[in-house]
């Protein structure tokens, strides 16, 4: 149904006997600066899904008769969304409830986000897009690629080009597609999402997963987080990132000068072009098993010249400069704030993935976090992030005792804790933690210490001798895994696995423990700063950043309480975290908070 000014409020005070509906917005684009145009609710009524379009698009195409909805009536839909009995089923709902934000709404209901709920039930499918949701669980055909065909067929879309960037960035206008199909995709995807999130909550129920119920919960409460997190965004100093922009710009041209200079031919990316210049300065063409010319990185890396080493260089200058400083500026508004989307689905463990931009990748102690800096005067950043995190949980899942009481009892920190017990040096210790930690074996491990393949054998077997626990641990997992073809962490989250990949499942179990041991400290975090002025702006692997007011310094001892006793220790173990009090991100002060302000 299409609602118009004459059956909105009818519509609405139906909409508010449902117990359960789903939700999609459609928008200008998919960028945080882009805005709202419509909004679809479903829900279950007369024996069968009802859809309801509500049209806020002011600017319809020529020859479109659109029933445009005063803006004024979002207030009355927010009474609506104000009802926390709901439950609201939203696929990808970080980036409508962001929208919604955007236009003072905000949901108070349980969100039933249909694309991380999936991934709680099937944490390895290779797609989650709700196309590919629907073809699994057989509910029909998706409209999508109608839409983008017409999108591309009418090039309703601006070229943007970017800074840094070799290619143009295409902005689409869904705005522009006319009404009656843009109208009959929105309310398609509200109806297959409301069939999705209800079959997936009928999923969970069952007695045989109830065990997930426990992690869908918290990730239900950790949308909300999100989506404030990613709309009240973090300050960018655009000053100095265009001053680094420009400066990397230079080092960059002066490269390409310099290979124009030596080549006599201008820079190009081309596997073409670059094997002409091989040719002619006489070097070997690299070539893959199938005899086909090969300039990848880790090809052109072995290559004692200096041409490789300048390739390698100009590329390394562009994604540089492509996936930091110009994504940086392109991305901010005009507050210079920039609104990171977090996926909290985005990965097989658990872990969080960042987007426009993706700031998870932020080298840390790199001069590119100092282009993040507090919103004014009043606030200072602080990062507090979770020390040896992975491998703690690690120690305690396996019951290495012997471990844990020189962690917990002597104060040395893991690695140095297993250095003492295999009597070899703190470096040899934490490499060897951190390949077992991610499935390395003798061989990886050799390279890296750069020993003997036997050495390096010879080590772990030292490792597994002065540490059985956690030998033991690691067997134990890819056994159950092969058997079950699954495992789960603290939380109940589940780790699948093939035979073939049990090999995984130690690190998806450890690295997933932490993941969701950041998740459940987020969603009390984001309760216990609610009423305060100080607020979490970012998520990055194991830390946490936080805008701190200089009138709120004593919750950061609340902070660090509420990260370090979310996780249930099984023998004994206590998490701990580090804090860091920042100029920008990348610069710390040195200090002492109470000194700083």
């Amino acid at each position: 149904m299409i609602v118009n000014e004459n059956n909105f409020f009818e519509v609405l005070e139906y909409l508010k006997q449902k117990d359960d509906l789903s939700l999609d917005t459609e928008t200008t684009g998919l960028l945080f600066e882009d805005r709202l145009f419509s909004i679809i609710i479903s829900c279950f009524g007369s024996n069968k899904v009802q859809n309801y379009y509500f049209s806020f698009n002011a600017s319809p195409l020529e020859g479109d008769s659109v029933p445009c909805l005063d803006k004024n009536l979002l207030a009355c839909l927010g009474t609506l969304f104000a009802d926390p009995s709901k439950v609201w089923y939203i696929h990808n709902a970080n980036f409508d409830l962001v929208m919604l934000l955007k236009e003072g709404v905000c949901i108070m209901g349980t969100v039933h986000c249909t694309l991380g709920t999936e991934r709680i039930i099937h944490n390895n499918l290779p797609s989650y897009s709700l196309a590919k949701l629907c073809k699994k669980y057989h509910l029909g055909e998706k409209l999508e690629d109608k839409v983008k065909k017409y999108i591309t067929k009418h090039k309703l879309f601006t070229k943007i080009a970017v800074p840094g960037k070799a290619r143009e960035q295409r902005k689409p206008h869904y705005d522009q597609v006319p009404f009656d199909m843009i109208s009959e995709y929105g309310m398609q995807d509200g109806e297959l999402t409301f069939i999705l999130g209800r079959k997936q909550r009928q999923f969970i129920r069952r007695p045989e997963n109830e065990l997930l119920v426990k992690v869908a919960a918290n990730e239900r409460k950790l949308s909300h987080v999100c989506a404030a997190m990613s709309y009240l965004g973090i300050k960018l100093d655009t000053d100095y990132t265009q001053s680094m922009f420009d400066k990397e710009s230079k080092l960059l041209d002066d490269l390409k000068a310099q290979y124009k200079d030596s080549l006599a031919a201008d820079f190009s990316r081309s596997s073409r072009d670059l094997l002409q210049v091989f040719r002619k300065n006489g070097l070997k063409v690299p070539l893959t098993s199938r005899g086909n010319p090969s300039f990848n990185s880790e090809v052109l890396s072995e290559i004692d010249h200096p041409l490789p080493r300048l390739i390698l260089d100009i590329r390394k200058r562009e994604k540089f400069l492509g996936t930091y400083y110009s994504s940086f500026l392109y991305y901010k508004d005009s507050n210079d704030l920039i609104h990171p989307y977090m996926h909290q689905a985005g990965t097989e463990t658990g872990r969080f993935s960042y987007s426009s931009p993706n700031l998870q990748n932020v080298p840390k102690n790199s001069v590119v976090r100092k282009c993040f800096i507090p919103r004014n005067d009043d606030y200072f950043l602080v990062g507090i992030d979770y020390d040896q995190q992975e491998y703690r949980i690690m120690a305690d899942r396996a019951g290495e005792h012997s471990l844990i009481k020189m962690v917990m009892e002597e104060g040395v920190d893991v690695h140095t804790a297993t250095a003492k017990m295999m009597g070899v040096d703190r470096v040899t210790a934490k490499t060897i933690n951190f390949m077992l930690l991610y499935g390395g074996g003798a061989k990886k491990l050799a390279e890296t210490l750069k020993v003997s393949v036997q050495k390096a054998q010879s080590l772990k077997n030292l490792y597994f001798s002065r540490l059985p626990a956690i030998g033991k641990f690691i067997n134990k997992v890819k056994s159950t895994g092969q058997t079950h073809g699954y495992v789960h962490n603290f939380l109940h989250r589940k780790f699948s696995c093939t035979r073939d990949t049990s090999y995984k499942l130690p690190n998806h179990l450890i690295q997933g423990s932490g993941a969701d041991v950041i998740k459940v400290a987020m969603v009390k975090l984001y309760e216990y700063l609610l009423p305060k002025k100080s607020s979490m702006v970012l998520q990055v692997h194991d830390e946490l950043l936080f805008e701190i007011h200089k009138r709120e310094l004593d919750i950061i001892e609340d902070i660090k309480d509420i990260m370090t006793n979310v996780y249930p220790s099984k023998n004994g173990i206590k998490l701990s975290v580090e804090e860091t009090y920042y100029k920008s991100w990348g610069e710390p002060h040195g200090q002492e908070a109470r000194d700083i302000v």
